[in-house]
């Protein structure tokens, strides 16, 4: 019988059930930790009726350290989730399909499982070097005050300082950060490092130096002036090899420097200096595993029945030497693992779950086995959307020139959901949806003078996470991540099965379907979305119904105005009933559709063009005159164009919201004629559902921003606070409205050429505490203070 001594009370691990094997697996007593795995990696390849669940548990107790892995690797914490989730599916795909001899127990378990982090880790980064390369004069803090090297001691920060310390020396840094950073015991760490047994210890020990040298030369050049001298930051190849030797060397001649290295190294040869704890894992990822149900595995076998395999599959992670495939029957599909394996190919949704296809690390007679997932296909109508409009034309209301007098003219939406459908004017007889109407012509944009809303919410949102040609394959329908998506049409997709895809059409265009949510008078808003420190602008091009769903098209631009691959938020709500103002105005450009537009006053909303690029949005009513609302507003149209919120001004029993638009580019600034839409609500969320917590806020630019209290709403009443981490980059935060798989909204706002766009929601780190990073950027497309409007929104 095989016992651990953990003080009075030993654990028998041969008779422990299966939690309590997890619990011991995923614990931080190396030794029972050993002896936990091995008993789980024996009934796993024992076969059995507790075969799968074992195989979950395994994988379960390594949740934590394997998000830690992954999150000191990449930059992105969504993408840390993705890659832990990613992983843990692909071994029970193969598990459930070939399963795997573990020759060596848990030891074989911890080598596969890190070989193949490492190739993920380093297929994502390439992957996101050639959708996204990060301009190093972009990331030059220098301004931010640096910590000293006690302060990075064991600090989550001190990862990103080792990022850059070491990309020319990866095999140390890679096994540094699995000694110090993954709290492996030492068999198993040997097995996840590849590193022979016996040369082990003198291996880790020289990289080991080498990491901590490197760490504290870059430290001293980024923290004395006098070597900061020997290294450019701006030059985009970074702290290459040449940089630490010139610093070297002014370290040998510099007394100064020499006194500060000497104490440096002394905290840094410490033996916990380099152990950074392991974070504490994000509720939906502790969840992995847990969240596969019956009712779900049903429902993706009913997908699968109807469901093409179109998604090519991606390369597959090679297995380690010592593991192989052996034949196994395939479980019943009433069984755990048939479960697993049906909903995997039939709906690829467990939990973050998204890619289009999971790859098979085994291989049989050499032959590799490849789990295709299937994937929904989507059915394009028409000529795939409207025309490009190199320089549109609004044309959704009468217009008048600037100066002139002359009222704006509304109109009613179309009354079908189909493209160029009909739609009365509300004086004037039924006219087609403008193709290409003059300035000054009557098209749609308005609401109906006297209408009242009514109506229950209907809205949802979505994260487009695959955005690249590796993510999303040109012309595939291909699935987005079920936590971060949500609708009152589909509620959580995960348990319901109806899950938002996205179709590459082209470099930066895109096509998003939105299950259940098709409405006549919807309108919808998009944000660009990742961290990146040049400016991104995504736009919407056309949005419609589609039997139940809603189309959105999407385009995608980088700073310079030219098209590109990018992640985005997408916002859709139809107009509903409610007591609190709310209007939505839809204004088109020439060749594109508008969908209705909304006033809960009854009255009728207009749009004036007063100039090249520069419209006065009339919102009437008496409610709205406060001007205490939030907005959101997206450009609408295919050409590069980018619109703000200029202002806002109360006349009467109205509201006159300023808006600028202005051409995509690096050059000078240049205002342009464009199509917007525009979404207006106060005290409420901008889906009018009072059982989904919302909020939005308005701040200042500048270098010492502030949050408008009086232009801020919360559904919890808190007002948020902001910070300035650098130019043009800020922090919200508020304390207790967060909750993960939530979604934001950004408007740039002021009376200059700012834009801005989103760079992370973290409101899974210490929840329900929510922290929203947004960036701005002047006309170059570089970071320049400016103010916005954030709109965030969450499940109920």
């Amino acid at each position: 019988m095989s016992t651990v001594d953990r003080g009075a009370s030993p654990v028998d691990v041969s008779v422990v059930s299966l939690a309590q094997l997890e619990a011991a697996a995923g614990g931080r007593d190396h030794a029972l930790r050993e002896q936990a795995g091995d008993r789980l990696v024996a009934m796993v390849t024992a076969g059995g009726a507790d075969a799968d669940a074992a195989m979950q548990a395994l994988c379960r107790a390594e949740l934590a350290r394997l998000h830690h892995y992954f999150a000191l690797r990449v930059d992105d914490e969504h993408d840390a989730v993705d890659l832990t989730r990613d992983l843990l599916d692909r071994v029970c795909a193969v598990h459930a399909s070939a399963g795997l001899v573990l020759r060596h127990g848990a030891r074989s378990f911890y080598r596969y499982v890190y070989t193949a982090a490492r190739r993920d880790v380093a297929h994502h980064l390439r992957k996101r070097v050639r959708a996204a390369p990060a301009d190093p004069a972009d990331l030059d803090l220098a301004d931010r005050p640096q910590p000293t090297v006690e302060e990075l001691a064991g600090s989550w920060e001190l990862g990103s300082w080792l990022r850059q310390a070491t990309h020319h020396i990866k095999d140390d840094y890679e096994l540094v950060l699995l000694a110090y950073t993954q709290d492996l015991p030492r068999r198993q760490l040997i097995e996840a490092s590849g590193v022979a047994a016996h040369r082990f210890d003198r291996v880790l020990y020289d990289a080991r130096i080498r990491v901590t040298e490197h760490l504290l030369t870059l430290h001293l050049a980024r923290t004395r002036p006098c070597a900061a001298g020997e290294w450019n930051r701006r030059d985009p190849a970074g702290f290459t090899p040449q940089v630490y030797q010139r610093t070297r060397r002014h370290l040998k001649g510099c007394d100064v420097c020499r006194q500060q290295y000497a104490h440096s190294r002394k905290v840094g040869l410490a033996k916990d200096f380099l152990v950074i704890p392991i974070l504490a894992m994000p509720a939906a990822l502790a969840a992995w595993g847990r969240e596969e149900s019956d009712e779900r595995a049903a429902a993706a076998v009913a997908v699968s029945r109807d469901t093409p395999a179109t998604a090519p599959a991606p390369a597959t992670v090679v297995a380690p030497a010592d593991i192989v495939a052996a034949p196994r029957p395939p479980s019943p599909v009433g069984g755990l693992g048939g479960r697993i394996l049906t909903a995997l190919a039939g709906n690829p949704s467990l939990g973050r779950l998204a890619d289009a296809v999971l790859g098979n690390p085994a291989a049989a007679g050499g032959t590799a086995v490849v789990v295709a997932v299937s994937v929904a296909a989507v059915v394009f109508t028409g000529t795939g959307g409207p025309a490009a409009s190199p320089d549109p034309r609004p044309s959704a209301t009468a217009v008048t020139a600037p100066g002139t007098a002359a009222p704006a003219v509304p109109t009613s939406p179309p009354s079908s959901g189909g493209p160029g459908a009909p739609g009365p004017a509300p004086s004037a007889p039924a006219s087609p949806v403008p193709t290409g109407a003059d300035p000054g012509s009557a098209g749609t944009g308005g609401a109906s003078a006297g209408q009242v809303l009514q109506g229950s919410p209907n809205w949802g949102y979505v994260y487009v996470d695959k955005a690249t040609e590796a993510e999303a394959p040109i012309g595939t329908a291909t699935p987005l991540n079920l936590n971060t998506q949500w609708s009152t049409a589909a509620d959580y997709p995960a348990t319901t099965g109806q899950q938002a895809l996205v179709t590459h059409t082209g470099t930066g265009r895109y096509q998003v379907r939105l299950p259940g949510l098709g409405a006549e008078r919807a309108v919808t808003h998009v944000t660009a979305y990742r961290t990146v420190y040049r400016g991104r602008v995504c736009a919407v091009a056309d949005y419609r119904r589609s039997g139940t769903d809603e189309l959105v098209d999407v385009r995608c631009f980088d700073h310079t105005g030219a098209p590109i691959d990018w992640w985005f938020t997408v916002f859709v709500a139809a107009a509903a009933g409610g007591t609190q103002p709310y209007a939505t105005v839809a204004y088109s450009a020439a060749g594109i559709r508008a969908a209705g537009t909304a006033n809960s006053a009854g009255g009728t909303n207009s749009v004036t063009r007063t100039g090249t690029g520069r419209y006065q949005v009339q919102l009437p009513g008496r409610d709205f005159a406060a001007g205490t609302g939030g907005m959101m507003l997206t450009t609408f149209g295919t050409a590069a164009a980018r619109c703000r919120v200029a202002g806002t001004a109360s006349a009467g029993d109205a509201l006159t919201v300023s808006v600028a638009c202005q051409a995509v580019t690096t050059g000078a600034a240049t205002a342009r004629d464009s199509g917007f839409l525009l979404t207006y609500t106060d005290r409420a969320g901008p889906h009018r559902d009072g059982s989904a917590p919302s909020a939005y806020t308005l701040v200042s630019g500048g270098a010492a921003p502030h949050v408008d209290a009086a232009r801020s709403y919360s559904s919890d009443g808190e007002t948020p606070s902001v910070s300035r981490l650098n130019t043009g980059w800020y922090r919200l935060t508020w304390t207790s409205l967060g909750k993960f798989g939530d979604s934001v909204q950004l408007t740039a706002y002021g009376d200059d050429d700012r834009y801005c766009h989103l760079g992370a929601i973290n409101s899974y780190s210490a929840p329900p505490k929510l922290t929203v990073d947004v960036y701005c950027h002047g006309n170059a497309g570089t970071l320049a203070d400016g103010g916005f409007v954030a709109s965030y929104l969450r499940a109920p």
